[in-house]
């Protein structure tokens, strides 16, 4: 079993050989929605903890490695550590 978000999704990734559609999580005040090679969304939560489309920032990338190595602007830290710092359970809709 992975012990964090970061190791899931790298396991999952290998497992699908690169074929990841889509997963989500959350950090701090955001959503994240990764929505296909290679990009993805963040939101602020809202009250009701649903997203708030009006805060909305699309990244794209051209690799993988390129998504977990880039900078989620709103946290100030990479990807790669943003999941590494969630645990495992902390990714949802997979796919």
């Amino acid at each position: 079993m992975s012990k964090n978000a970061l190791e899931f999704i790298l396991a999952e990734y290998e497992e699908r050989k690169g074929l990841l559609d889509h997963f989500v999580f959350e950090f701090r005040d955001y959503i994240f929605q990764y929505a296909g090679p290679y990009f993805g969304y963040v939101w602020e939560k809202a009250k009701d903890g649903l997203e708030e489309t009006d805060t909305e920032h699309e990244y794209g990338w051209r690799s993988f490695e390129e998504f977990l190595n880039d900078t989620m602007t709103e946290v100030g830290m990479t990807f790669r550590k943003v999941l590494a710092a969630l645990p495992a359970e902390a990714v949802y809709d997979l796919e």
